[in-house]
């Protein structure tokens, strides 16, 4: 029989109540509020720490292990990352999401393995970078 883990959630909003005004809940259903209001940062869409060697890059997430120093890839001008262990060994399989908004940092980080959650994290970042001052601040990070 395979081996299943429960699914766990662990929300860290630091002090975004100090940081950013009107901060909702700090918990998943203040960080829904949040990806509704403000329009993530999209530095970190692109940011090398999401850079892990054999893994497939997905914006704003990352598997939730531990990683070494990194070495930098001149032609993907990235520094990429090995996986050394799972953060939560019970669910090797968790995935962080998290991001800052526009104008403030540390928004938000969401450790999870529970499936139908991620596709909704998904889905929330997906239509915040959908908003045109997300693809604005976008083409000003490139030029």
């Amino acid at each position: 029989m395979e081996k299943t883990t429960e699914a766990f959630l662990t929300v860290v909003t630091g002090s975004n109540s100090n940081n950013i005004p009107g901060w909702p809940t700090s918990d998943l259903n203040g960080v829904f509020d949040a990806l509704s209001r403000w329009t993530l940062d999209p530095f970190l869409e692109g940011n090398p720490k999401y850079a892990t060697e054999g893994e497939e890059f997905e914006p704003f997430s990352c598997k939730a292990w531990t990683c070494d120093d990194g070495k930098f890839i001149p032609e993907l001008n990235v520094r990429q990352y090995k996986l050394i262990a799972p953060i939560h060994p019970e669910a090797p399989d968790a995935i962080s999401f998290e991001g800052n908004f526009i104008g403030y940092s540390f928004g938000f980080r969401v450790e999870t393995n529970d499936v139908a959650l991620m596709e909704k994290l998904r889905k929330a970042i997906a239509d915040n970078m959908a908003r045109d001052e997300y693809k604005a601040e976008k083409l000003k990070i490139r030029s």
